[in-house]
């Protein structure tokens, strides 16, 4: 297939999905204000300028993908973005580089977890002007992510999230909650896992009934 009708089959798909749609749109508003847009540029100018700008950073699908990571989250670790995203941590570390060297996104504060010795303390990332309030959510999202029960819960909840998005339905008891993690027969307390992907489900619009 010719390369603008594969991209013509792209926008056609994008469009039948109107949550991505207003996602994309949002994003890259985002990103025209970012970029200074004041009325001063010519439109074919300004188009010309922020097409060959993302063109360069997308030229590579871990740089596309951890750009548009940090656009919606704002700040992440490497060790966030590699779990988050299944991207290797080489490829992670390129595409961080690659954004600094763009101006896009810069390492914003290292920390110390706790129970952790040895090795080079952990870095938050962050998009350029990004709330700190972003910073300080990703460093603990860090910690969280070395927890094996944290991240078992989190597949839990996106296995729970994936059906219910299927089904269309938008909300479950506790009680049904803990029942389906016992019956995993986790090696970690049914009511911790229970609690982390419950919170999972209401942050992601989900409601839990206790």
């Amino acid at each position: 297939m010719p390369l603008k009708d594969e991209r013509l089959s792209y926008i056609q798909l994008l469009s039948n999905y109107d949550n991505n749609a207003n996602v994309c749109i949002a994003l890259f508003k985002e990103l025209v204000s970012s970029y200074g847009y004041n009325g001063s540029y010519e439109d074919v100018e300004l188009v010309d300028r922020l097409f060959s700008f993302c063109e360069t950073i997308f030229s590579s699908k871990a740089t596309g993908k951890v750009f548009i990571y940090l656009c919606l989250h704002g700040a992440a670790t490497p060790l966030t973005l590699h779990h988050r995203l299944g991207i290797p941590e080489a490829s992670v570390y390129r595409a961080l580089r690659r954004l600094k060297s763009l101006g896009l996104a810069q390492p914003a504060i290292k920390f110390s977890c706790p129970g952790v010795r040895g090795g080079p303390r952990p870095t938050v990332w962050m998009l350029r002007n990004a709330d700190p309030s972003d910073v300080a959510k990703a460093a603990e999202v860090h910690k969280r992510l070395l927890s094996p029960k944290y991240r078992f819960a989190e597949e839990v909840a996106q296995t729970i999230l994936d059906k219910f998005m299927a089904e269309g339905s938008r909300e479950i008891s506790y009680k049904e909650l803990l029942l389906y993690v016992r019956e995993l027969r986790v090696p970690f307390n049914a009511s911790d896992v229970a609690d982390i992907v419950a919170w999972h489900l209401q942050e992601r619009g989900i409601k839990v009934w206790r």
